[in-house]
């Protein structure tokens, strides 16, 4: 087992930390204080490969390992929590999701979009009654024609206000738990999905946290992401994957409070 970084490792590490440390730094204060989504940000992260760390180059990813993608997150989260959790839920919740489970017509449609920052991706888990419970989704999606029709209410959904696409969990056999739990993918712009100004994201401000309301929305079988029934089984994927880049934004964080903490310390002094 190698416990050492690899030299690109390390100089991947290093170009995120002057990212972080030039673009990244100077504008959270604001971010937090303004409470709007750092688009421009977003963008450059984008095109730094830091929207799709771990999906290969040939569909527009940075082609990293899970090592270099912690890195990048802690990194960033040094300098803002907010950008941290943008480019996790998008690598993480949505990216790689479809990447694993997408069909080819899918992949095609979404993948280069989301790596690249072209399109910011959503993960719609959460309800009100249900939490991040799974296996418990009363959004239900009923079979309609060829496709399917969507109602229910998500909350929380980070990457909200701006979302292009929207990975969307619902119950398709609502009564026997997760085996009744399906994926969709949905484009923003579908009719009745309605996002809605959500609680305040404490210590995330500017995350563009909404809640989101589908009234009678209608796809086709080509928004179902994987077979009927998969949904919960890639939702248990998808977090799995989540909480490795939770736990480098936390790490992140703290590295930055201690410094900071380290730093007033220094010049403090009490009693003479």
């Amino acid at each position: 087992m190698r416990l050492e970084l690899t030299d690109d490792q390390e100089a991947f590490r290093d170009t995120v930390r002057r990212f972080a440390d030039q673009a990244v730094r100077p504008r959270a204060a604001q971010i937090d204080a303004d409470d709007q989504f750092p688009r421009d940000l977003v963008r450059e992260a984008g095109a730094r490969g830091l929207m799709g760390v771990t999906i290969p180059v040939d569909a527009g990813g940075a082609g990293r390992d899970y090592v270099s993608y912690a890195l990048a997150i802690e990194a960033i989260a040094t300098a803002s929590a907010t950008l941290a959790i943008i480019l996790a839920g998008n690598n993480s919740l949505v990216a790689e999701v479809v990447a694993q489970f997408g069909t080819t017509a899918q992949r095609a449609t979404w993948l280069r979009r989301l790596a690249t920052g072209q399109a910011v991706g959503a993960f719609a888990l959460s309800e009100p009654d249900a939490g991040t419970d799974a296996a418990n989704q009363h959004t239900t999606a009923t079979l309609d024609g060829g496709g399917y029709r969507l109602n229910g209410r998500k909350v929380w959904v980070a990457n909200g206000e701006v979302a292009d696409l929207l990975l969307m969990f619902a119950a398709t056999e609502p009564g026997i738990g997760g085996r009744g739990v399906s994926a969709f993918l949905l484009p923003s712009g579908t009719a009745g999905l309605r996002a809605e100004t959500t609680a305040d994201s404490l210590g995330v401000r500017g995350l563009g946290c909404r809640d989101i309301d589908l009234d009678d929305v209608r796809v086709g079988a080509d928004a179902r992401l994987g077979a009927p029934g998969d949904g919960f089984r890639i939702a248990m994927w998808t977090l799995d994957g989540g909480r490795v880049a939770i736990a480098a934004q936390a790490l992140g964080i703290g590295q930055a409070a201690f410094d900071a903490a380290l730093a007033h310390a220094k010049r403090r002094q009490t009693f003479g």
